[in-house]
């Protein structure tokens, strides 16, 4: 019985290490004055972002600049909630008030998670989560990285199909890594996610 026992807490220990901690939801005014508020949005994966319409007289939408997300018209008192999956950088616009490139626009920047925890040395497997699921079909990610002494990104996995990436340290230093999605059917991606520190000792 004492074995049964020590083995399902060893088991419920394993499964509370390997998910993500509970998801959080930031709320993004569409607003009176034709602007998301605030902008940028900075979350975690997996959390959520909730775009309101606080205006009395306007209809708007957050819709990607590449075409991951679009919650369609919003009218004034609504609401629409989109879950970030992907670590990335993700540039949006209201279809009504803005474009791509002028009038009203936001962005969310959702930053890769090192799993990893305590002092790390040289050596050790390092595990960098870049998303909360495998891409779907048509998606993959591409990954940079830069090293001690390296003095631009470099790429460290391109058009990769797992949601963690894992990597090998061979001297002490911080390494950098940012990632984005990208749609392989027509070439188009995110920016890249702010950068995740990754500090190896000796």
């Amino acid at each position: 019985m004492k074995r049964a026992l020590s083995m399902v807490l060893a088991g419920l220990t394993v499964l509370a290490i390997a998910l993500p901690a509970r998801a959080a939801t930031s709320t993004v005014d569409m607003t009176q004055q034709l602007t998301f508020d605030p902008t940028p949005s900075a979350i975690n994966l997996g959390d959520s972002v909730k775009w309101v319409n606080t205006s009395s007289g306007f209809d708007h939408t957050a819709t990607s600049n590449t075409g991951f997300f679009d919650t369609g018209s919003v009218a004034p008192g609504g609401s629409k909630t989109k879950v970030f999956q992907f670590a990335g950088s993700f540039p949006y616009y209201c279809q009504f008030h803005g474009s791509p490139t002028f009038g009203m626009r936001g962005k969310v920047n959702v930053p890769d998670r090192w799993l990893n925890t305590g002092t790390q040395h040289v050596g050790h497997v390092q595990r960098i989560r870049v998303s909360t699921v495998a891409p779907p079909a048509g998606l993959a990610f591409d990954v940079q990285m830069k090293g001690p002494g390296d003095g631009a990104f470099s790429a460290f996995k391109t058009k990769f199909k797992h949601a963690i990436v894992k990597f090998t340290p061979t001297k002490a230093g911080e390494y950098l890594f940012r990632s984005r999605v990208h749609r392989l059917s027509n070439n188009k991606a995110s920016g890249f996610s702010p950068a995740v520190a990754v500090e190896i000792s000796p």
